[in-house]
């Protein structure tokens, strides 16, 4: 194998294993972008119900309803 065989194939090798890198780079940043949706999701939905839970267990009732 000639000389300028072995450095394209080093070169296509170092290409590979940056989009590599990359890729996994953001993959990464999307799992974590998903998971942070998730969990905003999941706090907006669980404040919610509990506000709600504590409004209307906490209603004022009138004085003749014991």
């Amino acid at each position: 194998m000639n000389d300028f065989r072995k450095k394209l194939l080093l070169l296509l090798g170092l290409v590979v294993l940056a989009g590599l890198l990359i890729a996994g780079l953001a993959g990464g940043m999307l799992a974590l972008g998903l998971l942070l949706l998730y969990l905003a999701i999941l706090a907006f939905v669980t404040g919610a119900a509990w506000l709600t839970y504590t409004r209307v267990t906490t209603r004022k009732r009138p004085r003749g309803d014991d």
